[in-house]
């Protein structure tokens, strides 16, 4: 019997807040399939052209991009990037509060490989 399986999908969550800076959400190895990324919103943006990207120090938006949802409501979406990195790389969410923004938080739960 084989010892080499593949165990998967494997989530990795994270909340965060209007004020955070860029956040390592976790290190996504070589060659892992990146199969979904939700997005949650539990509480609204109030700034002007707030936003949510997810993706790694080249491109923020590599995995999720800003226009997926209404972010200034509370509400979830999900996209399936179906990307894999050719090497370890860090995936983070960034967050721009908008202009004026004073609240907003939410929670992203990535499913891939492990």
């Amino acid at each position: 019997m084989s010892t080499d399986l593949i165990i998967g999908p494997y989530p990795e969550e994270i909340s965060f807040a209007w004020g955070d800076a860029p956040t390592k959400i976790y290190t996504a190895a070589a060659g892992k399939l990146i199969d979904s990324v939700k997005l949650i919103i539990t509480e609204g943006f109030n700034g002007t052209g707030p936003v949510v990207e997810i993706g790694d120090a080249n491109d923020h938006n590599r995995l999720l991009s800003s226009d997926i949802m209404d972010i200034t409501v509370t509400g979830g979406n999900e996209v399936f990037p179906y990307y894999a990195y050719a090497g370890a790389t860090d995936v983070y969410v960034y967050v721009t509060p908008g202009t004026g923004g004073s609240h907003g938080a939410g929670r992203i739960i990535i499913t891939h490989q492990n």
